[in-house]
């Protein structure tokens, strides 16, 4: 399938659930139609403009098996006999400390930069997909942003999109923003630094106010 119909079929689907007065479930339902269109372009072999999708599904998550579950639970008996060897169980444990605490503050910095500088405390009525750009921001594409954040630095491709392969949303980033300007929604995209800078000034302001509530209680 030519990716010029892709680009049709998705702006189609997107202008029904922007146009639509239909419950948030219709809305879910029309956008995992566009996705599978999008997945159905990406499983098909040998196209040059789109890689290959990871995921078989498209219209309902795979099923969580018993071995599954088995295999994700066995981690720490892994990680321990793969490591304890080299570093014995007190240098293990450090490790694994370590890279928690790493991991976390790399996590909580990458998703958050995303959300948290976004004022939606009152619904507007909005629709669903409106709803998504109002709640999340962009941070500029780069070589680096987008290897530090997994491509997640696509945050309102990923709202949209929850379950497209994230690699993709570079390649689709650009027919959202077309569409949104289109029909006069905001599509914000920040630079690296000012998104980090946001996250600081959020905490601030949420900070002055359990402040202020506390020297007036």
């Amino acid at each position: 399938m030519p990716l010029s119909l892709v680009k049709l079929e998705m702006q189609r689907f997107l202008l029904l659930t922007l146009r639509a007065k239909v419950p948030p479930s219709v809305h879910t339902l029309i956008f995992t139609l566009a996705l599978g269109l999008l997945r159905g372009v990406e499983t098909c072999p040998g196209h040059p403009n789109l890689s290959p999708a990871p995921r078989a599904s498209t219209f309902s998550p795979s099923p969580i098996l018993p071995q599954d579950l088995l295999w994700a639970a066995s981690f720490y008996t892994r990680f321990f006999l793969s490591y304890v060897p080299f570093y014995g169980i007190p240098g293990v444990l450090l490790l694994f400390v370590a890279v928690r605490v790493l991991e976390s503050h790399w996590f909580v910095w990458v998703t958050q930069m995303n959300h948290i500088p976004k004022e939606i405390g009152h619904e507007k009525h909005r629709d669903w997909a409106s709803s998504q750009l109002a709640a999340t921001c962009n941070v500029e594409p780069s070589f680096f942003n987008d290897w530090f954040s997994g491509h997640l630095n696509f945050q309102i491709e990923h709202h949209l999109f929850p379950t497209m392969p994230r690699h993709n949303y570079r390649r689709v980033a650009p027919l959202v923003k077309a569409l949104c300007a289109k029909h006069g929604l905001r599509y914000e995209v920040k630079p690296f630094l000012t998104a980090l800078a946001d996250i600081v000034g959020s905490l601030k302001k949420s900070g002055d106010v359990w402040l202020e509530a506390y020297l007036h209680q």
